[in-house]
């Protein structure tokens, strides 16, 4: 008879957790909202900072508060200066935080070593029209 009450003991203490299972369900299912947003929120009160966002300039991987070119403008910029070359055209060009990627398309047949030599002329010139990113050009002959 003994070693049988600890066992019964045991069987009621685990018992027991059952019966509260309903209430903390119900008592969350009353707090919770969409997406479960209120209990984060449920004694802070949000506030509206009023920070008006640029859409075209926007870009959530570099502090461009301060730029003075927008990538619209950035690739202007590149469009003038190969504008003063002969035989070039820009292809694409893209951005990402610090660096920039511009392809561009050359009229002239080149070899592969007058290719780099002019890939790198072409580098040094953009970087300074624009030093605001780490530039990358990828010169390709147009067919």
């Amino acid at each position: 008879m003994r070693i049988l009450i600890p066992f019964i003991l045991a069987a009621i203490y685990l018992l027991s957790g059952c019966g509260t299972a309903d209430k903390i369900s119900d008592n969350r299912s009353l707090n919770l909202d969409h997406n479960g947003s209120n209990l984060m929120t449920r004694d802070v009160k949000p506030e509206n900072t009023g920070d008006v966002v640029d859409q075209q300039t926007q870009n959530p991987n570099i502090n461009i508060a301060n730029s003075p070119l927008t990538i619209r403008e950035a690739k202007e910029q590149i469009v003038r200066t190969l504008e003063t070359e002969k035989g070039l055209e820009l292809d694409s060009f893209w951005t990402n935080g610090d660096d920039a990627w511009a392809v561009i398309y050359t009229s002239q047949k080149l070899t592969e070593q007058q290719r780099e030599n002019r890939q790198k002329e072409l580098y040094d010139k953009l970087q300074r029209a624009l030093p605001r990113y780490n530039l990358h050009i990828q010169l390709i002959n147009k067919k």
